[in-house]
């Protein structure tokens, strides 16, 4: 304590005294305070060797030293494609990615002890020289204009990061240095790097080497060489002024080069310590660095609808700061060949006078339910009314058309009915309603008595009512509803059998899963499974589920009539077996077309978000089908093709 003293009233006496120090006494003053440095080095030696280190421990209420390792700090849950790769992550204010050490590139490591420490896997913690300079510059500079130095290790920073606050205070420099001492004897160096380089800001919400290197390059953090390590490692010295993606400073820029330049230095410098040559950092620093443009979420449709099914199983918090992962079934070839499909076909419709701006796809995998592929629109960033892409359209409730004839025939299958029963189309007013209920057809002809084959085949409308009154509306619901529709606004008005009702592209979709299956029903999946941020799984999804919903004969009825379909043409010229059907609502505001080989099921929709009126020649066969056939040809190569379908 005597010491403390000491300190505190030479500390007073030249603070008191500064101001009337002439210029010559400059010189004595910073013998003074060498002197005053070399014996509190002193003092300190011998108060640990006393043990007076613990006191200060209980004075001060120290935090565990086991914080910094415990991985408290936020992080991000991350959501994979079906290849393992990384499709987008989720966070509140950090975005932190936790990496293993091993994981991270050996110049990474280096490049950081560079910039931050050269000396860390020597030193006991402290560096005591560079504490020594420090606390002499502060006391002689510490109202001048360059600010004070720093001169905390790795291990010091790494505390104040996880476990302390950045406030400059005698108490928390005494509680940092405690706790550095404490923790060089219970962790090992390569601990303590691995919790650092997971911890410090790289700028905007990027927390750790991972989260740095998708950031600005766009990269796995194992992917960057060099220069892209030097980069990052001059970055958590001042991020808030050095980023060029983050940094409000218009020389930030400029500031970050001159940063890796002196990193590349440095390693140059210590080059036994680093391992690097000169031709190495040569390399490196004639290497232009390329930063990552792409900031926007690569698929969102499909990310932000995981993203919220996540929510509801696990809550935002845990979402947002828990680390989770999530392995899901998106094909990324398979949804960009979507996203190009979905473009290029919208693109065309406006092109050709359509007015119908845009457009969405979900494809599915009939043999096991994964969603492997989901288009919301046609542009994400339009924003246009008639667009609108924060809307994912495969969610949005829109009216089928005629795409629900099949189900109303599967149920008169099921009810003593076949391809070859005869039905009515002539004009006929059904009873039960104020004025009675006359559909008409969208060519406004009558084609008689004719098969069903043929009145599905040709989507006529008065025969798709005409079986609906006769099996029975409540029969028609039930099979819809069983497929997995989800149906509002119907009324149980007989407009349902031609598709004057709402459901969403995704459940549509999902309903057509029977039809290739046989009858049997896998349901939608797209998270197969989740783990915790240790790697414990938490939620398994990867069985196989199936129900037995309609008799295999009667879906084989309806399969044989819809491989007749003429808009599969350009598929079927492939030598590929689908089948498939058209939807167009009443308005011509919605156009749809579901089509399916003996594994895969795609539905697509074309129209305007806002439900504005398109072309009245706008059908699901000169928009929606050239789409799903430009898609299958695509994929279809991808799948085996069954014999029996």
């Amino acid at each position: 304590m005597r010491s403390s003293l000491l300190d505190k009233h030479i500390h007073k006496h030249l603070h008191t005294r500064k101001g009337n120090l002439k210029k010559d006494d400059k010189k004595y003053v910073r013998k003074a305070v060498l002197l005053l440095g070399v014996f509190g080095i002193l003092i300190t030696a011998l108060l640990a060797i006393l043990g007076v280190n613990e006191l200060v421990q209980y004075s001060f209420n120290l935090p565990s030293i086991d914080i910094p390792f415990q991985r408290n700090l936020p992080e991000s849950t991350i959501i994979y494609d079906d290849k393992g790769n990384i499709i987008y992550t989720i966070y509140d204010s950090q975005n932190r990615i936790y990496v293993p050490l091993k994981q991270i590139p050996q110049n990474m490591k280096m490049a950081m002890l560079a910039a931050e420490d050269i000396n860390f896997y020597s030193e006991d913690g402290i560096d005591i020289p560079a504490m020594v300079r420090s606390g002499v510059h502060d006391i002689l500079l510490s109202n001048a204009d360059d600010g004070l130095q720093g001169a905390s290790t790795i291990t010091q920073q790494l505390v104040k990061y996880t476990a302390l606050t950045s406030n400059r205070t005698v108490e928390r420099k005494v509680k940092e240095i405690v706790m550095t001492l404490k923790i060089t004897q219970k962790y090992s160096k390569n601990q303590i790097l691995e919790a650092y380089l997971n911890a410090i800001p790289f700028g905007g919400s990027n927390y750790g080497v991972e989260a740095a290197a998708r950031a600005y390059f766009g990269k796995d953090i194992g992917q960057l060489d060099l220069a892209q390590c030097a980069f990052l490692a001059g970055l958590p010295q001042a991020p808030s002024a050095y980023s060029p993606l983050y940094s409000p400073n218009p020389d930030a820029l400029t500031l970050a080069i001159q940063r890796q330049h002196y990193v590349l230095d440095q390693m140059l410098k210590y080059k036994s310590i680093t391992n690097v040559t000169a031709d190495e950092i040569e390399s490196a620093l004639s290497e232009p660095l390329v930063f990552n443009q792409n900031q926007g979420i690569q698929y969102p449709g499909f990310v932000l609808n995981v993203k919220s099914l996540l929510y509801q199983m696990y809550g935002s918090n845990v979402v947002n700061n828990d680390g989770l992962h999530i392995y899901t079934t998106l094909d990324p070839t398979m949804q960009n060949d979507a996203q190009q499909s979905v473009a290029n076909g919208v693109a065309t419709e406006v092109k050709q006078g359509f007015n119908a701006h845009n457009g969405s796809l979900v494809a599915i995998n009939a043999t096991n339910g994964n969603l492997l592929a989901m288009v919301g629109s046609a542009n994400n960033n339009d924003s246009s009314p008639q667009v609108n892409g924060a809307v994912n359209m495969t969610l949005f409730p829109v009216s089928p058309g005629s795409s629900v004839k099949p189900f109303v025939y599967l149920t008169a299958f099921e009810n003593g009915e076949d391809p070859t029963t005869q039905v009515h189309d002539v004009k006929t007013t059904f009873p039960g309603y104020p004025n009675g209920y006359t559909p008409m057809d969208f060519d406004d002809k009558f084609e008689g008595t004719i098969p069903i084959s043929q009145a599905l085949l040709q989507s006529r409308n008065i025969p798709a009512v005409e079986t609906a009154n006769k099996v029975g509306l409540a029969k028609v619901y039930d099979t819809l509803m069983l497929a997995g529709e989800n149906i509002g606004n119907c009324d149980a008005q007989l407009s349902m059998a031609i598709g004057a009702c709402y459901t969403s592209l995704l459940d549509h979709t999902s309903a057509y899963i029977v039809f290739p299956n046989d009858g049997v029903k896998h349901p939608v999946r797209e998270i197969l499974s989740v783990e915790n941020k240790y790697g414990n799984v938490i939620y398994d999804n990867n069985k196989i589920t199936s129900s037995y919903l309609f008799p295999a004969d009667k879906v084989q009825e309806i399969n044989g009539v819809l491989k007749n379909y003429d808009t599969l043409g350009p598929v079927k010229a492939k030598g590929w077996t689908v089948a498939g059907k058209t939807g167009t609502s009443q308005d011509n505001k919605n156009s749809l077309f579901m089509g399916y080989s003996s594994s895969l099921v795609v539905g697509v929709w074309c129209g305007n978000t806002d439900q504005s009126a398109t072309s009245p020649v706008t059908y699901g066969e000169n928009t929606a089908a050239p789409i799903w056939n430009e898609f299958m040809l695509d994929v279809l190569p991808m799948f085996p093709e069954s014999s029996s379908f």
